[in-house]
């Protein structure tokens, strides 16, 4: 838009609407946070008045940032391990064909809880 180039800027705009409309799906900065966590940035852990998003709203953050190759391919498949486990770490890592072990070493080196 700097350049006149407005139908550029236009579909810079659509392109990333979505992933900023999502960023507002919850109370700011609630999306924000549960974002980076997401991507290992942070470690998720939200300071009262704030509090976790909802499951539905965090799978919709998911899939978003999915959308957009934000998430490495291994948080993705160690997050949909756990999810067909239901939350069974045992389970999750036997599905991922690796040892516990090392999947608490993969959920801590990229801070999923």
């Amino acid at each position: 838009c700097l350049d006149d180039n407005f139908e550029a800027a236009r579909k810079c705009h659509h392109k990333l609407f979505p992933l900023c409309k999502g960023m507002f799906i919850e109370t700011n900065p609630i999306p924000v946070k549960t974002a980076m966590k997401l991507l290992g940035r942070i470690n998720g852990e939200m300071r009262l008045p704030l509090c976790d998003m909802t499951k539905e709203h965090e799978n919709q953050l998911v899939n978003i940032l999915k959308n957009y190759s934000l998430i490495p391919l291994e948080i993705e498949m160690i997050m949909d391990a756990l999810k067909s486990a239901e939350g069974n770490k045992s389970r999750a890592a036997e599905l991922l064909g690796i040892s516990r072990k090392v999947l608490y070493e993969k959920l801590e080196a990229y801070k999923i809880s």
